[in-house]
């Protein structure tokens, strides 16, 4: 049966006869509130779903809905469901609005501005394709999720909730992270992609090991913790302009750049470096007694810079990238 005005539904809404599916895919879907069982139902880019009361909704196949409308209202997302796609922009601008996911995968195609109201996931993946600005009166929560981003990732404002052991940061193309206070997550898998901390107030905190190949990490004048070692090769880089890079594992770098001008290293473990760059202008190297050592590689000075801790082996090349004093 094929639907294309507007069918206006609750919990008790009873299915009988259908002898098949609703076609909803040119017309409107309004709930009052309740449970919904979607498995009888044709949803796509084109169909309105519209809400009047707090509803939960399931489904064993993936639902699409062109537009959601909250209207102030809880939309829930039944444990066991395949997964929720919005491929048009989503309007959170009330601070009552929310969508809990759960375990549930939730995909927005469009760029999101969060502007009031709550998104809070327990499980499965957040995908923002389209970039995400969170606003002040906006909440995100993927504390035991995967949020999946690509352009700008503003959690500048508002409140970000995360887990340092259970999240997991997944770039599906270049991104830009700017927050004003730290945020953590168990690990970030770059896929190929440059990840870049958009401020100075950005301080990114990795709890796993961090292993770079090929690819960048342009920190520039904010803030890295990592609680793993970290792994760059094969021409990948450590690009700071500022803030602090604390290691607490350490780690090594071969055949690629670690970039620090204007920026403290703390070491917590060694760091090693082997047929690498290592370039410095007014950086602070925190060591803690770990060494940090450079072997077949390049030490590249610029101003006035204290090498204090720095151990280069006799097959280190010093380069001065401009005058120069060494303390």
């Amino acid at each position: 049966m094929s639907f294309a005005g507007t069918l206006v539904v609750n919990s008790g809404t009873y299915w009988s006869g259908l002898g098949g599916t609703v076609d909803l895919s040119a017309g409107t879907l309004e709930s009052s509130g309740g449970t919904l069982n979607l498995d009888q139902f044709t949803t796509g880019a084109n169909t309105a779903f519209k809400l009047s009361g707090n509803t939960e909704i399931t489904s064993s196949d993936n639902m699409t809905f062109g537009t959601l409308d909250l209207g102030g209202n809880r939309l829930t997302l039944g444990t066991g469901s395949k997964g929720l796609t919005l491929p048009n922009t989503l309007t959170m601008d009330n601070v009552s609005s929310a969508i809990e996911t759960k375990n549930v995968n939730l995909t927005l195609g469009k760029a999101l501005s969060l502007t009031s109201g709550s998104i809070t996931s327990t499980g499965g993946t957040l995908s923002f394709s389209g970039g995400l600005t969170l606003g002040a009166s906006g909440a995100l929560d993927v504390t035991g999720s995967t949020l999946s981003v690509s352009g700008a990732l503003d959690l500048s404002s508002g409140t970000f909730s995360s887990s340092d052991n259970s999240s997991m940061l997944d770039l599906q193309a270049a991104t830009t992270l700017s927050s004003s206070a730290p945020v953590s997550f168990g690990d970030v898998n770059f896929n190929g992609n440059v990840l870049t901390l958009g401020s100075a107030s950005t301080h990114l905190k990795v709890n796993d090991a961090l292993a770079l190949s090929g690819i960048a990490l342009e920190t520039g004048a904010g803030s890295l913790t990592l609680s793993g070692a970290l792994a760059l090769t094969d021409n990948a880089s450590l690009n700071s302009s500022g803030g602090t890079i604390t290691l607490k594992s350490g780690g090594t770098s071969t055949g690629s750049v670690v970039s620090l001008p204007g920026t403290t290293l703390v070491l917590e473990n060694a760091l090693s470096l082997t047929g690498a760059t290592l370039k410095t202008n007014g950086t602070t190297f925190t060591t803690n007694a770990n060494a940090l050592t450079l072997s077949g590689g390049i030490l590249e000075v610029e101003g006035v810079q204290d090498l204090g801790g720095v151990l280069p082996d006799n097959s280190t090349t010093l380069r001065l990238a401009a005058n120069s004093t060494i303390r």
